[in-house]
Order: C-alpha cells, then structure tokens, then sequence
C-alpha cells in the first residue's frame, strides 16, 4: 500500500508540475518579484524536528515562497496558484497535518475526516500522501462535500484519483473509519452545513480525526508564512485585500503582517462565490473589527466576474472568482490613498 502510495504521490506531483510550468512561463513575463534570498520559512521553524522532511522532500520545496506580480501600478498579485495542487490551501493542509502529527492526534491508523467546497480536500489528499510515505504510516481520508460541488475542479480531479473511492451519504459503511479504506470522497445532497454535520459524525468514528477548518486555531498559525513571505517580497505594502471563507487566512495576515497594513475583506453570500461566505457565522477566531470596511458590503459574483475576465484576460493569469472579488476593492483603496501600495491575495488558479 505504502509503495502504491509512494508511485501515486510522485505522479501526482508530475501532472500537477506540468501545469505549473506553464503558470511560471506566464509569471516570469509579468515582472515577477521575490524568490531570491529567502530566509527559512515559518512553517519550517515552527516543526523544527522535522527539518529532514523539508529538506528531503521535493513537492514540499514547492508549497509556499510563491511568486508575487506587479499587475498595475502599486498592485501586485500574490498568485497561491503557483502552490502544487493550485490553491493557497496547500499550506494550510502541510501545516494542519505536521500540527497534528507532532500532537500525536494523527498516527499510524487514523483516518482525516474533512468536509470542503473543493480545494482543501485535494490538498490533504496531496500532503496525506507525502506523509505516509516519508513516515511510512498509513492514514486514510475522507473528503465530504455537496453534490452540486461535483463540477469543480478541485473535486473533478480528486474524484478522478485511482486511489479514491466515490461514495454517496446514503452508503452503509460511511461512518467505519476502517484505514484500509484509503480515500474517499462522499458525496451529499444538501448544502455545505450538512457536509460538516456528516464530516463531524465520521470523525467521532473510533481512529477518526475531524478537521475542523472553521475552528481550528492551526488553520490561522498556517498563515504566518503568507504573511512573512509578503512583507519580504514587498516591504513597503500599505494593504493587502483578499476573500475569505472560514477567515482563517484573514485572522492569520492580520496576526502576522506588520500593524501598519490594513488588511480588507468582506463578506458574501454562501453559495454565490466558490467557497466564499461570512465567517461571523461561524463564532471562530474571525473578527470583523479587524478588517477595513468589512460589513460595509458584499462580494458578489457580477462583480468578481468581471474582475476575474479583466485580468485573465489582459495577462493570460488562471484565476478564481475569489481573486475577482478581492481585486474589486482596490480601487476604492487607492480612491483614499493614491500612494498605497497592494497586495491581492489570489487564492487559486480556478
């Protein structure tokens, strides 16, 4: 199983490197700053005892440290879609997963039990693969998600993996957290509320973990290195925008940037955005009070559309409704402050 996993592992990461090399290609034209000199990173310096896991691993060597391009004056687009899987969600799933580990919560035998709108659930399924095979331990997964969710690109390709088992919530063995299981991805058929609701029921099964993504403090701690590799990349950035789902990234910029950068969100309407929504419903780390303007208005999607269009199509960039919404508040920031300088946090490349 674990040689199985192994060959899975590095093929994944050869499919996903060809689809990073054109986004390099694309990034070099646009005036690329930042991956000369760069110091260790947080992540590293928080699991110091797993030095050799970093410094043995290539895919790991390929999570973070993304490149940052000037899109307009003062603007520059933080692109997380250079990350493996495409989704900033890569540094989240390392960081949840060592965190775990060291805590002796996840081990030989456990099953992760997540329920996700898309990317995060590919990016356990890479990271969970290059831990059993480094550690030589097995860990099953089990990804739960909406049904209407089965068209997003995250999903399509998770489902797509040899190596996971589609299920329906009405299936008998759903809640046997068996590990010989492998992976699987579980399919409901309601809204995103009920996903957790199965996820949480499946990690109280005996060897099952839930991450809890909305409530988990690791999830904001991830987020240390985004934060740090910004302020490196550009050291005189005045703001930084972005969406938020659970607001754990939000929560982590605001902890870890500089007090004199404002950061800036808002909130949208669940179901509207891919996998957007107000964080204040979860009562978790997120507050409001923190962020400029939030509550002001909402993310929509016209408007995150055409924003998405206007820069796709000006650089030939892959990204996500999310970085259209975020792009939507920079003009009201330089309206305020013509010499601000920003950061656009584009989460993923779809």
């Amino acid at each position: 199983m674990l040689l199985a996993s192994r060959q899975l592992v590095q093929r994944t990461f050869t499919q996903l490197h060809k689809k990073l090399a054109f986004s390099a290609r694309v990034a070099a034209k646009h005036s690329s700053l930042a991956q000369e000199n760069y110091f260790e990173s947080a992540i590293e310096r928080s699991f110091p005892e797993y030095s050799q896991f970093f410094t043995n691993n290539h895919i790991l060597s390929r999570i973070g440290r993304t490149p940052i391009i000037k899109i307009a004056d003062n603007v520059f687009l933080k692109t997380e879609g250079e990350n493996p899987t495409g989704s900033i969600k890569d540094r989240v799933a390392l960081y949840v997963l060592l965190d775990k580990l060291r805590n002796g919560i996840v081990e030989d035998g456990t099953r992760l039990v997540l329920a996700t709108s898309g990317s995060y659930g590919l990016s356990m399924y890479l990271i969970k693969a290059v831990v059993e095979s480094y550690f030589n331990i097995s860990i099953g997964l089990t990804v739960v998600t909406p049904r209407n969710y089965s068209i997003k690109p995250a999903i399509k390709t998770l489902e797509k993996k040899p190596d996971v088992l589609v299920k329906e919530e009405s299936d008998d063995d759903i809640f046997d957290s068996d590990v010989s299981r492998g992976n699987e991805l579980i399919y409901v058929d309601e809204n995103f509320d009920v996903a957790i609701r199965v996820a949480k029921k499946i990690g109280e099964t005996e060897n099952g973990v839930f991450i809890d993504q909305q409530h988990d403090e690791s999830h904001v701690l991830s987020h240390q290195d985004t934060a740090e590799e910004i302020y490196h990349q550009l050291p005189d950035v005045t703001d930084v925008v972005l969406a938020t789902g659970t607001g754990a990234t939000a929560t982590g910029l605001f902890r870890f940037m500089p007090a004199s950068v404002r950061i800036h969100t808002r909130p949208a309407n669940s179901g509207e955005i891919d996998g957007l929504t107000d964080p204040r419903k979860y009562k978790n780390y997120f507050d409001e009070n923190r962020f400029f303007g939030y509550g002001t208005s909402f993310f929509t999607r016209t408007v995150a559309s055409h924003y998405q269009r206007q820069l796709m199509g000006s650089g030939k960039l892959s990204v996500g409704l999310s970085t259209g919404a975020a792009l939507s508040l920079v003009n009201d920031i330089r309206s305020k402050n013509s010499d601000a300088v920003i950061s656009v946090i584009s989460a993923s490349r779809y």
